[in-house]
C-alpha cells in the first residue's frame, strides 16, 4: 500500500487528499486540546482567586498563553485545510514552532531545577 503525501497536479505539487484529511483531523484535535487547556486554566484561576492563594498565578498565565498559541496554530491549519490558504499554513508553522520552543524552554528550566535539587540533596548527605 503506497501512501503519498504529495500529489503532482499540472506540474504543481500539492498535498494529497489523505494528507489534507489528516491535517484537518490534527487541527480538530489541536483545537480541542487548546480549549480544554483554556478551560482548565480558567478554573484554576477562579479557584486561586477564591482561596486567595496566588502562588501559582505565573504557571496559570503560562498555561493560558500556551493554550492560546496552540489555538492559533489550530486555527491556521484549519484555514489552510478549508481553502488552501498558504498564509494559514504559515501561521500554523510559526505558532507550533513557538509553542514547542516555549515548552522546551520550560522543560530545560525544570530539569535544571531538579538537577540542582538532587545535587543539593546529595551534598547534604
Amino acid at each position: 500500500m503506497e501512501n503519498n503525501i504529495l500529489d503532482n497536479q499540472g506540474g504543481k505539487q500539492t498535498f494529497s487528499s489523505d494528507t489534507m484529511y489528516n491535517l484537518s483531523q490534527l487541527a480538530k484535535w489541536m483545537n480541542l486540546a487548546a480549549v480544554i487547556s483554556m478551560v482548565g486554566q480558567a478554573v484554576s484561576l477562579v479557584s486561586m482567586i477564591k482561596t486567595n492563594q496566588y502562588s501559582s498565578i505565573f504557571g496559570i498565565f503560562i498555561g493560558l498563553g500556551l493554550a492560546l498559541i496552540l489555538f492559533r496554530a489550530a486555527k491556521g491549519l484549519k484555514q489552510f485545510c478549508a481553502d488552501g490558504d498558504h498564509l494559514g499554513f504559515e501561521t500554523y508553522g510559526k505558532s507550533i514552532n513557538q509553542y514547542f520552543m516555549v515548552v522546551g524552554i520550560i522543560l530545560i528550566i525544570v530539569m535544571v531545577i531538579a538537577l540542582a535539587a538532587v545535587a543539593i540533596g546529595i551534598s547534604a548527605m
